[in-house]
């Protein structure tokens, strides 16, 4: 695994479990010794550990939250949704400035939080 993709799975997990891991299951140390140390220390344990959460933990955008949900939603030819992002998830409020598609919305490719 290179050292982007180990960064990139390494934000997620914390962004999604926090930085204590450990109450997730995902341990970066058996001691008190703190993550960042043992990350360096420790590497290949490390890559194992990254690997298996982003196994457990695939990415998961609004697009295919919103596909899972409603499996029959109406498709454009060029694959973008024909619902509103901002109708399903944000009230109604765009957040795009002026001039972007709706219907291609780039919030549709964000990953969303498990709390949706």
């Amino acid at each position: 695994m290179d050292y982007v993709k180990a960064m990139e799975i390494y934000k997620r997990m914390t962004a999604i479990s926090g930085t204590n891991t450990r109450r997730k299951g995902y341990f970066f140390s058996s001691t008190e010794q703190g993550c960042e140390s043992f990350i360096i220390d420790n590497p290949k344990e490390v890559e194992v550990i990254l690997e298996q959460w982003a196994k457990d933990h695939p990415r998961k955008t609004y697009r295919d939250d919103f596909l899972e949900k409603f499996p029959n939603a109406g498709i454009w030819k060029n694959k973008s949704l024909i619902a509103m992002w901002c109708n399903v998830y944000n009230k109604g409020i765009c957040t795009q400035p002026e001039g972007v598609n709706c219907h291609n919305c780039p919030m549709w490719d964000k990953e969303i939080n498990n709390d949706i």
